[in-house]
């Protein structure tokens, strides 16, 4: 079936835009809207409906200028990064115009502080090959590090895989400088840790989806590089047995312990078949299998610590199955059965993504009741993974007919009451979850969010209607 494409902007405003930016710096970066844009109206869960012109500034100077020259000619802004997001944010609608932050370049590294000043389209596979030339390592991690920017990161403050031991996104950023709604540019790249000087302004920015500035560069904190990594694939049969282990890891392993995920037997068949998934032989998976990473400052602490935990659970569940990586190679191919978890759910489209967190005591129970509830309705082909660690559980049904979107989000999200769960653990709220907000916000919460919107933003020019349903 194809999509009915129209453009964002009128012929006059796209005329006018376009003639605003000749012989300014803006002109460089600026493409009109019309064929071989895709990159900047698709994501994961396919193409926009309208296409919008691109401005492409190179610098904060820049970006206040796109701003200003948008609010004098009466369009709005969608900010994008490296377009891997998966609540529809960055996707161009009517009146908008897209402000990439592709050119938004240059990394700083200060060894001795431990920080680096970064601009907003660095992907975060760039940073961290930088940081490790000096020994460190930006402590943030996903699948998508080879085209996730800093920016888009920091917006949605996004997790990944080493929340447990290094915290989200947020705990990571020391300064920020952004380009606020009336083109005030908002600077405060500080290296400090300690800065307990008034309102802490860039934690507003941080997770707010590009709603009430654009990120232009931060300032944000290394950590060494472990000098030893461990990981380990384990079998399970229930998640009770799993979370068995967090626990026994959590105590055994303390600091120690930097990644724990869980994947279900629907996800990792799946994710085999792929044709970049790698062997995993000797190993016998059950009903589970949990990936455990644990680094620290020796390889023989790390090995004795693990084959520990690892012993004392296999005696006290003789059916389960576990392997340690003894090279870096086989440590990353452990991996890689986690990372394939984008192009996995690409095999079911049309299909709906979630990303839910729950208590732990409240996750087995949610997860019976929607496999029920799911199979029920006729949604037959599911997959169910998560970093298990902090809560956070990934699901992709498949829909079959993406008419039925909504109809999955209703078994899953009505599930979450009562649970003291939250609809977004990691992904955002963008376009795509904005109605559920209210199941996971208070009402004067979100009156206080409004009102924020409106101080900073009165005119709704930034990345308007994500977050909140119009009023």
């Amino acid at each position: 079936m194809t999509t009915a494409v129209s453009p964002s902007l009128d012929s006059q405003q796209g005329a006018d835009l376009a003639g605003s930016v000749a012989g300014t710096e803006l002109e460089n970066g600026f493409l009109p809207a019309g064929p071989g844009l895709e990159r900047y109206h698709s994501d994961w869960y396919g193409s926009a409906t309208v296409v919008a012109p691109v401005l492409r500034p190179r610098d904060t100077e820049g970006v206040r200028a796109a701003i200003n020259l948008c609010r004098t000619r009466g369009a709005r802004i969608v900010t994008q990064g490296g377009m891997t997001g998966l609540v529809r944010a960055c996707m161009p609608q009517p009146g908008e115009v897209v402000l990439s932050t592709e050119r938004l370049l240059g990394i700083e590294i200060e060894p001795r502080q431990g920080t680096a000043l970064v601009g907003a389209g660095v992907t975060l596979a760039s940073l961290d090959a930088a940081a490790r030339e000096h020994g460190l390592m930006f402590t943030v991690d996903m699948g998508s590090r080879g085209s996730a920017t800093l920016g888009g990161i920091i917006s949605t403050n996004a997790g990944g895989n080493r929340v447990l031991r290094y915290g989200m996104t947020r705990a990571s950023v020391l300064g920020l400088e952004a380009v606020l709604a009336d083109g005030t540019v908002l600077s405060n790249l500080s290296p400090l840790m300690k800065n307990n000087t008034g309102y802490d302004l860039k934690q507003l920015l941080v997770g707010a989806e590009g709603t009430l500035g654009v990120i232009t560069r931060a300032m944000v904190q290394l950590v060494p590089v472990p000098n030893a990594r461990r990981v380990s694939l384990v079998s399970a049969q229930t998640l009770d047995e799993v979370q068995e282990l967090l626990t026994a890891a959590r105590q055994g392993l303390g600091p120690m312990l930097s990644g724990f995920e869980v994947m279900w037997r629907d996800y990792v068949e799946c994710a085999l078949s792929l044709p970049s998934a790698s062997a995993i032989p000797g190993f016998s998976f059950g009903e589970l299998a949990v990936l455990l990473e644990v680094t620290g400052t020796s390889d023989e602490a790390c090995e004795e610590a693990l084959a520990s935990t690892l012993g004392n659970h296999l005696v006290a569940h003789p059916e389960a199955d576990a392997i340690i990586a003894q090279s870096e190679a086989q440590a990353d191919a452990l991996w890689t059965l986690r990372d394939l978890s984008g192009e996995a759910a690409t095999v079911f489209a049309p299909f709906a993504g979630f990303d839910v967190s729950l208590p732990l005591s409240e996750m087995e129970g949610w997860v019976g009741d929607i496999r029920a509830k799911l199979a029920k309705a006729g949604f037959e082909r599911t997959q169910f993974y998560g970093h298990l660690g902090d809560g956070n559980l990934h699901v992709v049904v498949g829909l079959g007919d993406l008419r039925r979107k909504e109809e999955a989000e209703t078994i899953l999200y009505d599930a979450l009451a009562g649970r003291r769960g939250s609809v977004s653990a990691e992904h955002g709220i963008g376009l795509s979850k904005r109605q559920w907000l209210p199941m996971s916000r208070t009402p004067e919460e979100l009156a206080v969010m409004r009102r924020l919107k409106a101080a900073f933003d009165p005119d709704g020019i930034l990345n308007n209607n994500r977050l909140f349903n119009k009023e």
